[in-house]
């Protein structure tokens, strides 16, 4: 997808790709820009963003799907080495579908203990969903449904919230729900009307256990279900205009329920309140410091 976005300590982390990957930091209150740094593949090759994270201690881990790494840097953009195996910034088109490969990584998320999840995936695989340990020994892989032979359908969106893993299962049309020893709870389709085609690009989880997803392409909207997968609405209808969804790439909540929205493929950031009110809204490029 097009870039990722974190929120932590009252900082909103935006990573997004042009000639490099770069990663702005704003302000949460605000959307006023506070700082910008960016970084590029091995002997000149391209850097891509997809999903990024912040641990406890704001260091910033970065999916770079076309290299094949999670990059991993300090607030300020220092590099503090990361995960997989670098291509020198050569496209990763040797493809491995294997436990403790990264093959085209999209999205990345850390547990309070310091473990990574991340999604994979240009194509369906087994091992797109995998767990590392914070030293990068690899810990399991999430089995689709359940099931050991199953194939992930490129997994866009992961999340974490209480004891659950949430994949946001983008070409197979739903989300699946696992414990975070890696135990399959449940799965739930995203097409909340007869003959609608759902594709699920991000996800997160409320206070209340109630679970939105933001969907892409056809029918662009952010959706409501309840923590046990029953449709329950549309949150932000599709279109161009500010307090809408227009090709969403990812979402994330703050510490009081307030949402942040990327959309307009990784070019805006939407804030809205824990009632759907929109607070503000930036574009790349037009924050001011």
């Amino acid at each position: 997808m097009f870039g990722g976005l974190a929120v932590r300590n009252q900082l909103v982390c935006h990573g997004f790709s042009d000639t490099r990957g770069k990663v702005r930091l704003l302000s949460a209150a605000t959307g006023a820009l506070r700082g910008e740094w960016g970084f590029r593949a091995g002997k000149g090759g391209f850097a891509e963003v997809g999903g990024l994270c912040l641990d406890r201690d704001s260091n910033v881990y970065v999916a770079d799907p076309e290299a094949g790494l999670i990059r991993r840097f300090s607030l300020f953009g220092t590099p503090l080495g990361g995960l997989g195996t670098p291509r020198e910034g050569r496209p990763a088109r040797d493809f491995r579908d294997a436990r403790g490969v990264l093959h085209h990584p999209n999205d990345v998320v850390l547990d309070e203990e310091g473990n990574l999840y991340v999604c994979c995936g240009d194509r369906p695989m087994r091992h797109a969903v995998q767990s590392f340990a914070p030293d990068g020994k690899y810990r399991f892989s999430l089995r689709a449904f359940g099931e050991p032979l199953e194939e992930w359908g490129l997994p866009m969106g992961i999340a974490l919230a209480g004891d659950k893993i949430y994949v946001a299962d983008t070409f197979n049309q739903c989300v699946q729900v696992f414990f975070l020893d890696g135990t399959f709870q449940m799965m739930f389709s995203t097409c909340p009307r007869p003959g609608e085609r759902s594709l699920p690009v991000a996800v997160a989880v409320r206070p209340d256990g109630n679970i939105l997803v933001a969907q892409w392409k056809e029918h662009p909207a952010l959706l409501l279900f309840n923590p046990s997968g029953w449709f329950l609405g549309e949150v932000l209808s599709p279109g161009k205009e500010e307090g809408k969804v227009f090709a969403p790439a990812a979402l994330d909540l703050d510490g009081e329920g307030g949402l942040y929205l990327l959309d307009r493929a990784g070019e805006r950031i939407q804030r809205f309140d824990g009632e759907g009110a929109l607070l503000w809204s930036v574009l790349a490029g037009e924050e001011e410091a």
